[in-house]
Order: C-alpha cells, then sequence, then structure tokens
C-alpha cells in the first residue's frame, strides 16, 4: 500500500494520481486528496488503483465524519 500526498506511518508516499477515479466512488481524484493507493487484482491482471481514505476506510466498515 502506498499513501498520497505524503508517506502516513510504514506506508509508501507515492505522487497523488490527479485525475484517476477513485475505484470505491468513482469520483475523480483531486489535487490534495488524502488516500491511499493499493494492488487491485483481476482475473487477468494486477493493477495500482487509487481509493480516497474516506473511501477506503469504509470499505473497512470505519466511518469518518465531515468536517
Amino acid at each position: 500500500m502506498k499513501t498520497f500526498p505524503n508517506a502516513q506511518g510504514y506506508a509508501e508516499a507515492t505522487p497523488t494520481p490527479v485525475g484517476q477515479p477513485c475505484i470505491a466512488c468513482k469520483v475523480p481524484i483531486k489535487d490534495g486528496d488524502i488516500g491511499v493507493v493499493m494492488p487491485h487484482m483481476s482475473l487477468t491482471t494486477v493493477t495500482d488503483e487509487p481509493w480516497h481514505r474516506k473511501c477506503f476506510l469504509a470499505s473497512l466498515g470505519i466511518y469518518v465524519a465531515e468536517a
């Protein structure tokens, strides 16, 4: 797992994937968004896909209130 825009915890930092859609909500990643890039496996390929932090945490059953 890689994080954007900065390294968080033990994860490696990666550039913010501006314009790529979040794999969960399909909304494009914007400059300034915080999130992770993780491998996504289909039947034939493995690709690195971005997630908004909120979407990733929701996929784990952790919901974050909007500020």
